[in-house]
């Protein structure tokens, strides 16, 4: 592969039309070259010598790392937006598209970084702005703009609207129209921006003390913001909070499951057994509902994936995205945290914030060139949510550049008590475009009766199944028999907990489709099971 730098000349006319940083960094990801300190842009200098890992922030390392990756094999990547530590120590973001190039044997990788005006946390999903950090598009703004874009345009030969299209990506045909408009508006978005600063009385060009500021452009000011409207609500508290951090309802649920608790105890079957110490047991409860709204709404989980592989051909189909905790905010297991939270019913407020921070991943990936394909749990208890369905589709409203990347697995399904509500459910996510799976799928009536009630594109078998049909024959016919009626049905299958070759050869053998299990890898940190893809 040759690994070419974009030419000096070119980077001159991006750097007088966008005003931002070119950065080179070698094969150690220490900076080589820099046109500028980069200061009003990465929040804090930067100088030849430094670390650049120093100055992207730790959450997104492990992407950075991704992006070098790609790039010891691809020319281009970007733009991609990469949260970054300033100098006060919060938190900024950037935009960044790359190129390689090799010296004395070793990539480096140029870097043009510009402000990024969205927001990389949730729950805004995928860094729109609010309408209040729109900049105003003045008449003045506009000619700074259009004399830039000739300038630009006559360096590469191409007329203005053509140029207009290439700075914004517009004319990317991977890209969806959404994320077109989006970049269009950026770049108009920088340029009124940068009008409003040097418009300021007292720099060079700008207008007299005094002065009137030229008309605003309203129309278009509207436009921009009805056309690009997210609404980033989906996961505020709706009822009033109290003293102790929890809502009205949140109380209720804390006060129901801790009943629940006390009347499972064996000796609490009389009403003095369920009111003794139930003081204690309330604020036990209470608390691990506040460490749950904390983990939930600050985001201190991230996502494993698990490759789910094509038994025929040995290739990664798609992953599972499983969850894993910071150790210094839950140290328990991802299994007692969600039985927690099934008791508790507040699964659907999980369940959205998996599915938010998936979204996320799979779009930033795309930035980077990583093409994959992902399948989030949703609880059974979620799916019967009037709230969760109302959220959960205004964010499926977003993701239509995604809906063959985006798989969603039910699980718990023997909590469901109306599959004919449920069915229609799943029936309206299939709508949208994304493909539904019914995990753990298992023997006797209550398997068929799941598989005849609710329409899915895919069901996992339970491992233990497996197991069992490897152990008996009359098991081992069973299964064969629910794979052929899958198959009859255009319904694909999947083989959990394949641990060996015995394993994967019996699901061969009765025809199913893929395999998940650690013969093929344990759930792991998203770069390295992107490494072990490569």
């Amino acid at each position: 592969m040759d690994h070419t730098a974009i030419e000096k000349g070119d980077f001159n006319i991006f750097l007088r039309v966008m005003g931002d940083v070119l950065l080179e960094i070698d094969h150690q990801a220490v900076v080589t070259k820099l046109s500028h300190n980069g200061s009003e842009i990465m929040g804090r200098s930067v100088a030849v010598g430094d670390q650049f890992m120093d100055f992207i922030h730790p959450d997104d390392h492990s992407l950075f790392n991704l992006v070098r990756t790609k790039l010891a094999r691809h020319r281009k990547i970007g733009p991609a937006p990469f949260r970054v530590i300033k100098e006060n120590g919060k938190e900024g973001a950037v935009d960044i598209d790359a190129v390689s190039l090799r010296r004395s044997g070793q990539i480096h990788i140029q870097m043009m970084i510009r402000p990024f005006k969205g927001d990389l946390v949730l729950p805004s999903l995928y860094s729109r702005p609010g309408t209040n950090q729109h900049r105003e598009f003045t008449a003045g703004n506009f000619m700074k703009l259009a004399a830039r874009l000739t300038d630009y345009a006559a360096g590469l030969g191409l007329s203005e609207a053509q140029a207009l299209m290439k700075l914004s990506g517009y004319d990317d045909p991977a890209q969806s129209h959404e994320d077109r408009l989006w970049a269009l508006c950026r770049l108009l978005n920088d340029s009124a921006i940068e009008g409003v600063e040097s418009d300021t009385p007292g720099k060079t060009g700008g207008r007299k003390a005094g002065a009137s500021a030229p008309d605003v452009a309203p129309d278009l000011q509207d436009n921009m913001d009805k056309a690009l409207k997210t609404d980033g609500s989906f996961l505020r508290v709706e009822t009033i909070t109290g003293d102790d951090g929890l809502s009205e309802s949140e109380a209720v649920k804390a006060a129901v499951f801790s009943l629940q608790q006390a009347s499972k105890d064996g000796k609490s079957i009389t009403m003095t057994g369920l009111t003794e110490g139930y003081e204690k047991r309330l604020e036990r409860s209470k608390s691990q509902l506040r460490a749950f709204k904390a983990i939930v709404t600050q985001e201190h989980f991230d996502i494993a994936l698990q490759p789910i592989v094509a038994i025929d051909t040995g290739d990664v189909h798609h992953y599972e995205a499983l969850c894993r905790f910071k150790p210094e905010v839950y140290d328990g297991s991802p299994y007692h945290f969600m039985c927690f939270a099934e008791e508790m019913g507040v699964i659907h407020e999980f369940d959205l914030a998996m599915t938010l921070k998936a979204i996320h991943m799979i779009k930033r990936l795309k930035t980077i060139g990583y093409n994959i394909s992902v399948a989030v749990n949703i609880s059974g208890k979620s799916i019967q949510s009037a709230i969760f369905q109302r959220h959960f589709f205004r964010i499926l409203e977003d993701c239509g550049d995604i809906r063959k990347n985006l798989i969603f697995e039910l699980t718990e399904s023997s909590q469901i008590d109306n599959l004919q509500a449920t069915n229609k459910i799943l029936s309206r996510i299939r709508e949208f475009g994304h493909k539904v799976c019914l995990d753990d799928f298992g023997a006797g009536a209550a398997g068929l009766q799941y598989l005849r009630a609710l329409k899915v594109d895919t069901v996992k078998i339970d491992g233990i199944y497996i197991r069992q049909g490897i152990e008996k024959a009359e098991n081992r016919s069973f299964l064969k028999s629910m794979a052929d009626l899958c198959n009859q049905l255009d319904i694909e299958t999947v083989g959990e907990c394949v641990e060996d070759e015995a394993q994967l050869s019996f699901l061969k053998d009765i025809g199913v489709t893929y395999a998940q299990g650690w013969y093929y890898g344990k759930p792991v940190p998203v770069e390295e099971a992107l490494e072990q893809m490569a």
